[in-house]
């Protein structure tokens, strides 16, 4: 018979090579559909060592059995319909097995699903006292960037259920093991459990909106914990309601996210896991409409978020002795600086207005004058 443990973790360890293959981001400008992470091999993963376990055969058996929740059951379908629908045009374009979103065929596959390039419109920047611009109104954006921002938010939901899915199967497997739920107190809303930030209820969030920070504050600065448990990523997952404009402007949750990017360390961390979660684009509206946003020429080999987290981090290493070899001259003029966080703010803003029409450099001056201004920083 066949060892449901020893499956679950052989299935894990392939998928974990296979996303190394493409970088272990779903956001390439040319996708696989099928294998890149966020991909229908994620989903499918997750039916296998469901099935080898005995814990369901199908995304509403799981939900029936506790694994997934009735919305994430219609989100998971939702998506891996989208998902096998644009993987069989593009077989039907190419007239061959095609698996990947290609430059030459994503306006050909754009179009049969109905998008159409849009009407040029620009937003010019006002005065730095005028509130900002709701930006739904862009500028040029072709049939295939609209295709693609949808290919990329469906991976970007696939790749969060595939990890809260896999970590609930992983628990069930792991029941019988002694100790392994044991829960130690980091205080009174979070646990660590087994490296693996746990909050004390699942209602946290709506109770305490201030968590929702400091979900990330903890696990930047908490030696020991790797990761969020499958519940932690759950509330966060059903938390999205709770991140309106109210949460972005309340005093604690602005002086909370400041503190992220001015501790000594793990901030691209935090960054990253904040953006993978959903979180990033709810606080920092402006950042939410660039998840996604292809950038079209040679310099840009991922979409325009992706490549703001990258610049962060290449920032952060400027400021990072061991890396001081890698770019010598940035590192001897950062050894200078004594707020290290204020060229973060510089990384994450400089291309945030990318698709937006108009300049977005001085769209996104506007907007980090905004963003200053909110947070106190003169």
């Amino acid at each position: 018979a066949m060892d449901p443990k020893a499956f679950f973790v052989a299935k894990t360890l392939e998928m974990r090579q296979r996303h190394t293959k493409f970088e272990n981001t779903p956001y390439s400008l040319e996708p696989n559909c099928k294998e890149s992470p966020g991909g229908l091999r994620d989903l499918q993963i997750i039916l296998w060592v469901s099935k080898a376990a005995g814990l369901g055969r199908s995304w509403d058996e799981l939900a029936r059995k506790g694994l997934a929740t009735p919305l994430e059951a219609r989100q998971i379908k939702a998506n891996e319909a989208l998902l096998s629908l644009i993987r069989a045009r593009l077989h039907l374009l190419a007239n061959r097995r095609e698996d990947r979103l290609v430059f030459d065929l994503q306006t050909a596959v754009a179009e049969s699903f109905g998008f159409k390039a849009q009407v040029p419109a620009v937003i010019t920047p006002g005065s730095p006292g005028e509130p900002h611009p709701v930006p739904t109104t862009r500028g040029t954006r072709r049939a295939s960037e609209a295709l693609m921002k949808r290919y990329y938010w469906a991976a970007k939901a696939v790749t969060q259920l595939n990890q809260i899915l896999l970590l609930n199967i992983q628990e069930r497997l792991r029941s019988d093991v002694a100790g392994v739920d044991r829960l130690r107190p980091l205080n009174e809303r979070f646990f660590d459990k087994a490296g693996m930030l746990e909050v004390a209820s699942d209602n946290l969030y709506f109770q305490e909106p201030h968590a929702i920070l400091e979900t990330f504050h903890i696990y930047q600065t908490t030696v020991g914990i790797k990761g969020l448990s499958a519940r932690t990523l759950r509330a966060l997952y059903n938390a999205r309601p709770v991140m309106n404009a109210r949460f972005r402007a309340d005093p604690v949750n602005r002086a909370l996210f400041l503190k992220i990017l001015q501790e000594p360390e793990g901030i691209t961390h935090a960054i990253r896991l904040m953006n993978q979660t959903s979180v990033l684009g709810r606080y920092l509206w402006v950042f939410r409409h660039i998840v996604g946003q292809m950038q079209h020429d040679l310099f840009h080999v991922y979409t325009v978020d992706q490549h703001i987290l990258m610049v962060l981090r290449n920032v952060r290493r400027f400021f990072i002795a061991e890396h001081s070899h890698e770019y010598p001259f940035c590192s001897q003029l950062a050894a200078g600086w004594d707020k290290p966080w204020i060229f973060y703010i510089a990384a994450i803003f400089h291309d945030i207005a990318k698709g937006r029409g108009g300049d977005h450099s001085e769209l996104g001056a506007r907007d980090v004058r905004i963003f200053c201004r909110q947070h106190g920083i003169d």
